[in-house]
Parts: structure tokens; C-alpha cells; sequence
């Protein structure tokens, strides 16, 4: 197996004793540094090991330091990685098993040689399980797409693609803005002016409810395709039923029940002919109810 390890000047001589371990075992070592005991920052090594597990150019990486911790936070930071900070072969086995972790972190002040040797046996023969494990994994995978810059380049791409697909632009003047507070608890959502006919598409950035934030960006701007109708409709609503009384409240809820079926249904057609992500969540959706159920249903309320 060809393997990365790096350390900082703490964990040198654990490096060197793993790296003869690994050899003697017969895989293939690149050492990233450091090379001495002279004092450096972890991240100048952690880095480039880990980026080498990311690119492919190998299949493992071991990443050292006092503790460990350091160089998991720097590890974790490059696209694609899974580091696990392990003090015993427990944890190198499940992180193995379940989180198909490719980068092992230890700590040269908290594990001796003897244990980091067996930590790093077992993490490097452990098979990953996948089946439910994998979901979970694409899962992290798509957070970890979305909060980086490049994720998010490529869902501004997206959002363009779909803007025009839709020919809501140039007619609307649409904008893509990303939601960083913690405590807004919906994935998407718009800010209309319909008069100047301008949109502000708001995404969450720091706690989505989807993986899938193309089907997110077709599902709201299908909202805007749809507004017209929005609008004449809540307008009949409003001048035909007395406000709060029950067939308004009625009346109000089945369409935008409605309106949300509608607009998820075309939004999945769209994205199954025409998506990169074809991964689509179901079932979100109330049964639709049938003209006969909607008209009885305001009669009983008069």
C-alpha cells in the first residue's frame, strides 16, 4: 500500500520509528517531513501528506504530532479527506469500518510506539463495511462540497445553468446569496421585489436540511417561474373569502399545499432530465386532494 506520513518536530522520532514499520511491512512510504527534531509548524507537513491521500497518489496517510490534534484539524481541511484522531485500536477499527477514514492522526505524547504501531496495523486492515455507512458518508462528502469555496462556485454555476434553463433571466434579475447564521433553520429560501423584478435566492450555508442544494435552487426558482400564478391566486382568496374566517384559512392552505406539490413535482422532472445531482428526496409532500374533496370542502365551511 503507498502510504503519506508527516509529523512536527514533537512527533519525530515516532515518525521514524512508524515509517520503519511500514517499510519493513513492505508498503511504500512517502515522508513529507519533518526531517529533525528542530521546532516547525505541523501544518507546513500535515498538508501536503494529506493532499497526497486526496489526489490519489496514495491510498493512506499518517499525520503526527504531540497530541495529534493539529495535524487532524489540518488534515480535515483538505477536500476529500477523513481524518481520524485514534489513541487505541478501537477507534482505528470503527473509523475504518464506518467512516472510511484515509488519514490517521495520533499523538507522540499520548501514545507510546508500541500501541501507535498496532493503532496504524489495525487501521490499515480494516475494510470499510459500507451498505448504510456510505450513505452517511455522501452525506458528509456534500457538506463538506457545500462549505468550501469551490462547492460553493460550482452550485453558483448550477444556480446560472438553472436560471436560464428556466428563462427566468434575463426577464428577472436573480441573485445568489449564501445564509451563514446557525439558527436559520431553512435551507432556501426568496427575498422578491416583484415590481423592479428582482430575487435574492437564499441558501443555507451552515446548517442545510438537504444534501442535494441543486434540487434546492430548481425547487425555489420553479417558485419564482410560478409567482404570477402565486399572486392572482392569493389575490382571489383575498377578495372573495373575509380574512380569518374559516373557508379563507381553507382556502389558503390547500393552495399553497398545492402550489408546493406542484412546484416539487416539476422541480424533480426538471432535475431528473436535466440535474447533475439525481439523488432526490421524496415524500415531502402532502396527497394531493381532488377537485371534488377542495369543492366540498369550502361548501361544508360556508
Amino acid at each position: 500500500m503507498k502510504i503519506s506520513i508527516a509529523c512536527d518536530h514533537g512527533a519525530y522520532e515516532l515518525k521514524e520509528r512508524l515509517k520503519a514499520h511500514l517499510t519493513g511491512q513492505g508498503h511504500q512510504v512517502t515522508d513529507c517531513g519533518a526531517d529533525s527534531l528542530d521546532s516547525c509548524d505541523y501544518p507546513d507537513y500535515a498538508r501536503p501528506a494529506a493532499q497526497l491521500v486526496a489526489d490519489g497518489t496514495c491510498e493512506r496517510g499518517v499525520v503526527l504530532c504531540t497530541t495529534g490534534i493539529g495535524v487532524s484539524i489540518v488534515a480535515n481541511k483538505v477536500k476529500g479527506v477523513r481524518c481520524a484522531l485514534c489513541h487505541e485500536p478501537l477507534s482505528a477499527e470503527m473509523t475504518r469500518r464506518h467512516n472510511d477514514a484515509n488519514v490517521l492522526a495520533m499523538g507522540a505524547g499520548v501514545t507510546g510506539g508500541n500501541l501507535a504501531e498496532h493503532i496504524l496495523d489495525v487501521f490499515l486492515s480494516t475494510d470499510f463495511e459500507g451498505g448504510r455507512h456510505q450513505r452517511r458518508i455522501d452525506k458528509m462528502m456534500k457538506t463538506e462540497q457545500m462549505s468550501t469555496p469551490i462547492g460553493r462556485e460550482k452550485l453558483r454555476e448550477r444556480f446560472d445553468y438553472w436560471c436560464g434553463k428556466l428563462r427566468l433571466t434575463p426577464g428577472w434579475d436573480v441573485k445568489l446569496e449564501w445564509v451563514e447564521d446557525p439558527k436559520w433553520r431553512k435551507t432556501g429560501d426568496f427575498k422578491i421585489d416583484c415590481t423592479d423584478r428582482k430575487a435574492i435566492l437564499m441558501l443555507n450555508a451552515a446548517n442545510p436540511k438537504q444534501e442535494n442544494l441543486e434540487e434546492v435552487i430548481v425547487h425555489e426558482l420553479m417558485h419564482l417561474k410560478l409567482y404570477p400564478l402565486d399572486q392572482v391566486t392569493e389575490s382571489l382568496i383575498v377578495s372573495n373569502f373575509e380574512e380569518g374566517a374559516p373557508a379563507w384559512n381553507f382556502a389558503y392552505r390547500q393552495f399553497f399545499e398545492s402550489l408546493e406539490m406542484t412546484v416539487e413535482e416539476l422541480a424533480k422532472c426538471y432535475l431528473l432530465e436535466f440535474g447533475e445531482d439525481k439523488e432526490l428526496s421524496f415524500g415531502r409532500c402532502a396527497k394531493e386532494k381532488s377537485f371534488n374533496e377542495l369543492f366540498d370542502g369550502l361548501n361544508n365551511l360556508e
